[in-house]
């Protein structure tokens, strides 16, 4: 996989365009802005809805099968079996956490404008220059750097899981399996804890 890079050559003018970071549980949406950067947040915990349960009678198995028509090429039936079979009439939607600006004393008058998402990497890169020179913006946040910014919401999690446990009246040794939903459960901390 050499050079995955996706590079536009101004800044976005809609969500649709920015470019996407995260790390499974909060996600930003970067739009290269030169005096006003916008980054649209989103935490995998935020979702419409009222906590009930959404469980459509009878969808043991969709998910299954839509999984195997979608493996097998055929798409339209995968959809069509997870809208029929497994989808409830009433699904909860992803709410966005909120919009960061940071401001810039930069006027616009810029050239040689980039700004680049390498999928190898996970790296949003801005780089422009004025009449004082380059200027370059990197986000980036190192696997070790994010556990220590996230150590506190695995913890946080632990303590309604034993009660959980508890008030099923079972031990975690008794558990065979479990089935971890959302975009933090692929923090390699989550999976370890």
């Amino acid at each position: 996989m050499k050079n995955q890079t996706i590079w536009f050559t101004s800044p976005a003018k809609s969500w649709e365009e920015a470019l996407p970071i995260g790390n499974g549980h909060l996600g930003g949406m970067v739009y290269g802005g030169v005096s006003r950067e916008q980054v649209d947040l989103n935490l995998d915990t935020l979702w419409s809805g009222t906590g009930r349960k959404k469980i459509k009678k009878g969808s043991s198995g969709a998910l299954y099968k839509a999984r195997e028509a979608v493996l097998e090429g055929n798409y339209k039936a995968g959809e069509q079996i997870l809208t029929d079979e497994f989808l409830n009439e009433w699904n909860e939607s992803y709410l966005p956490l909120g919009s960061l600006y940071i401001e810039t004393r930069d006027n616009g008058c810029i050239h040689d404008y980039k700004r680049s998402l390498c999928l190898e990497e996970g790296i949003c890169r801005i780089s422009y220059a004025d009449q004082n020179g380059p200027k370059h913006l990197d986000i980036s946040l190192t696997r070790a750097k994010f556990d220590e910014l996230t150590a506190d919401l695995v913890e946080k999690t632990m303590g309604p899981t034993r009660q959980a446990l508890s008030d099923a009246g079972i031990a975690a040794s008794d558990v065979d399996r479990v089935l971890l939903v959302g975009g933090s459960t692929r923090i390699p901390a989550v999976q370890d804890e």
